[in-house]
Parts: C-alpha cells; structure tokens; sequence
C-alpha cells in the first residue's frame, strides 16, 4: 500500500522542474543524483527554455498590454502630457470607446508605444 503524502521521485513535466527548482530543492538534488551530466544539462535547458518562451514573455506582454488598455480606459494620457500639440488632444478625443483609445495609444509613433517597449523588453532580456 502506498502512502497518500509521499513525494514523487521524478518530476511529472518541465513545469514541475521549476517548481522544484524553487520551492522543494531537496526533491531536486535527489532527482538529480539519480542522472549523469548530459541528461541534467538537456532537462535543465528544456525546462528554462520552454517556462521562459511559452510562460513567462507571453504572460508578461498580456500583462503589459492589459495595463496599456487600463491607461487608455483612465484617458491618463491627458493627465500626464498637458503640453501636446493641439492635432493629438483632438484626435484623442474624437475616440469614444476604450478599444479605440488603446489602439490609437498603441500605434501613436511620437511616444512610447506598445511596439517599443515590446522591442526593448526583447533586446533587454537578450
């Protein structure tokens, strides 16, 4: 019979991996007892690489975006830049909806846009 609260050996998925990697390193260095250089090396770089590129950059961007939407939805624009030319208040302006004031704050080129902190962000983490 086995017990209900013994912890597992090996790890079920690279997700486990960084969750032992952070929370439970004892199950981690007794994981990797048990594995030569070669197989530590490819689980080690498979699990950084996909929790990296397929968890963390695209759930950093979803939340860069929801708060690009949120500045849009406060019309913060307004408050933080007084001093702008008249043609840009009045386009602002003219958007009546949330969707269309992030769009235009997304795709307006003389401030930082959605598409140029996305680039640094890439250039800074590489």
């Amino acid at each position: 019979m086995s017990k209900l609260f013994d912890k597992p050996s090996t790890p079920k998925n690279n997700l486990q991996v960084l969750q032992w990697l952070i929370f439970e390193p004892i199950l981690l260095r007794r994981y990797e007892e048990s594995l030569n250089e070669a197989q530590i090396h490819n689980i080690l770089l498979k699990s950084l690489s996909i929790n990296f590129f397929i968890l963390i950059v695209p759930l950093t961007l979803v939340i860069y975006f929801i708060s690009v939407v949120i500045i849009a939805g406060f019309d913060l624009l307004l408050v933080f830049h007084p001093d702008m030319p008249k043609y840009i208040l009045q386009q602002w302006q003219t958007y009546t909806t949330l969707w269309e004031k992030a769009y235009f704050f997304i795709n307006f080129d003389d401030y930082r846009s959605l598409k140029d902190l996305a680039f640094g962000c890439i250039l800074g983490i590489f």
